[in-house]
């Protein structure tokens, strides 16, 4: 018999689930400027779907001034 892991008030607790990792392609995902650097492409936040508030380079999100 299986037994489920319940919270104190009874409830049912679902195992957390790994979050996936996607494997980041250069020139697509991200690139590498002349000072070396990693540089996020909006395509990039785009399939991250939200804004870190970071201020990068290509945020889709922040609005610009």
């Amino acid at each position: 018999m299986i037994t489920k892991k319940t919270d104190s008030l009874g409830l049912v607790v679902k195992p957390k689930r790994k979050p996936t990792l996607k494997k980041l392609i250069e020139n697509v995902d991200y690139y590498i400027d002349e000072n070396n650097n990693y540089v996020f492409t909006a395509k990039y936040h785009l399939d991250r779907g939200h804004c870190c508030k970071n201020k990068c380079k290509h945020c889709p999100y922040e609005e610009k001034q």
